[in-house]
């Protein structure tokens, strides 16, 4: 019945770059860095339909809270959080109120937890010994100003390519916190 070739194949490999996928989120953690003294999220994105249905990528989301992360750390975790929420529907674009519901960070996490979103599956070269790995090397959003509506609209449906090019942009709204809230 079993043979020892039964443990021998091929490996999965690497999901190809610039895959876009819906993914559901798990945030494993809010972490400090050993190395940096940053401080991050642990997240885990599950890809939902397609050739890579049930493949899980991991990445990090720098915490946009944390006065030890850099600006430039803290600008990008900000801009993918808020993208993310987004996505998930968390909040409506064109309502800057509703970008206020998330007083903390853990409050943002609990609401990603579980929820939908779009991402583009990168991949990060190995160094120090370690093979390639995938990551998330960015976050659809719906929000016109994103540059990534289309995009967006495209993942969800179920209709995204693996290689279709990407659009730049930032929202207007990222720019400065609003009111008492890092979001």
């Amino acid at each position: 019945m079993f043979t020892s070739k039964d443990s021998a194949g091929q490996s999965i490999g690497l999901i190809p770059d610039k895959t876009a996928s819906k993914a559901v989120v798990n945030v494993r953690g809010i972490k400090n860095s050993d190395k940096t003294g940053s401080r991050y999220l642990d997240v885990e994105f599950t890809l939902v339909g397609g050739e890579f249905n049930g493949r899980k990528v991991w990445s990090i989301i720098m915490d946009p809270t944390f006065d030890g992360n850099t600006p430039e750390a803290k600008s990008l975790g900000k801009k993918f959080i808020v993208r993310m929420l987004e996505a998930a529907g968390l909040v409506t674009v064109g309502d800057e109120a509703s970008y206020g519901r998330f007083p903390t960070l853990q409050d943002v996490v609990n609401a990603l937890n579980g929820q939908t979103v779009a991402i583009k599956v990168g991949i990060k070269k190995g160094d120090q010994g370690y093979a390639d790995k995938n990551t998330v090397s960015d976050y659809y959003s719906p929000n016109p100003e994103s540059g990534y509506a289309e995009r967006f609209k495209q993942v969800m449906s179920g209709s995204a390519g693996s290689s279709a090019p990407t659009l730049g942009g930032k929202p207007s709204f990222l720019s400065t916190p609003k009111g008492n809230n890092p979001f």
